[in-house]
């Protein structure tokens, strides 16, 4: 009896994902969500985001980015991209940083264009290697990572992968 109610928990809980309440997503004892008292520094200073939800893997079911900030700590940052992979919550750590303050970094989403953008090896920033991305199109909703009023870093959900993949924009 206790194994079918822990099936039937398991199965509601996954039943009940939504990007939108951030129920089921496990950030870590390292990490903690944004509050209205971290709006402070660059993040009020440029009212600049530090969530998104859109369908980032394009399977229908909104998915959700966020900056996240170091638990008793006010440096440390870590970006974190959670897709609802069909129903079974799967997160993709973006960034990470133990040295950088989460305000110095925001988040803006990229809508699918016909555009055709240059990643920074593309631009000469660095010499291209052989398998980097040196031009692409947004074909679904886009993360897009900066250090703000600094370098920024698109990262495009791959069917193929299964994954994310960062595409520096500059150096």
């Amino acid at each position: 009896m206790k194994k079918l109610i822990l099936i039937l928990l398991c199965s509601l809980s996954v039943i009940g994902y939504s990007a939108t309440s951030d129920l089921m997503i496990d950030y870590g004892n390292q990490w903690r969500i944004a509050n209205e008292d971290d709006n402070i520094d660059d993040w009020a200073v440029h009212n600049v985001p530090n969530k998104l939800i859109a369908d980032f893997d394009g399977d229908g079911t909104e998915d959700i980015a966020r900056i996240l900030l170091k638990r008793n700590n006010d440096i440390g940052v870590k970006v974190v991209a959670v897709v609802s992979n069909y129903g079974k919550p799967k997160q993709f750590t973006l960034y990470e940083n133990n040295e950088m303050v989460a305000q110095s970094f925001a988040l803006e989403l990229l809508e699918p264009s016909d555009d055709v953008w240059e990643s920074a090896c593309q631009k000469g920033y660095y010499d291209c290697e052989y398998d980097d991305i040196r031009q692409f199109k947004i074909i679904r909703p886009t993360v897009y990572l900066c250090l703000i009023e600094s370098a920024c870093t698109v990262h495009l959900w791959s069917n193929f992968k299964e994954k994310f993949i960062e595409i520096p924009l500059s150096d």
